[in-house]
């Protein structure tokens, strides 16, 4: 969790501000909780899928603030060279769930500008060298 960066604040102290708050315990409790983590425990392919769009359903548990909820999202798994599998998807998560409720406009009110989103949203890309 020390490695959670901001992409689109260019001022650098607004910046490194975000920043401490996401590592406080408001957030993340980095200084608690110094790792995230998603341990794969299954995967299963869509039936239903086109070129280019996802066609794996991967489950399993993801731990965040210490605490563990099972999730799924759906990935797109592919080799080019059949030597190196690559693995990418959205995984969309509720921070609410997972202990993090400030600014949460669904647990408190009248919250106006300083309300904050509930969800999370993580691209993954995962990369495996396959055995021969």
């Amino acid at each position: 969790m020390d490695s959670i960066a901001c992409e689109d604040i260019s001022d650098s102290a607004m910046n490194q501000m975000l920043i401490a708050h996401l590592h406080s315990d408001d957030f993340f409790d980095v200084a608690h909780h110094s790792v995230a983590e998603f341990i794969a425990e299954s995967i299963t392919p869509l039936a239903t899928c086109t070129d280019g769009t996802p066609n794996h359903l991967l489950r399993g548990q993801f731990t965040l603030r210490g605490i563990t909820r099972e999730i799924e999202f759906p990935i797109l798994v592919a080799t080019a060279d059949g030597q190196r599998l690559t693995a990418q998807g959205v995984l969309d998560l509720d921070r609410t769930q997972f202990g993090s409720v400030y600014g949460s406009g669904r647990l408190f009110r009248f919250l106006g500008k300083h309300i904050v989103n509930d969800h999370i949203h993580l691209h993954i890309k995962l990369h495996a060298d396959l055995k021969s």
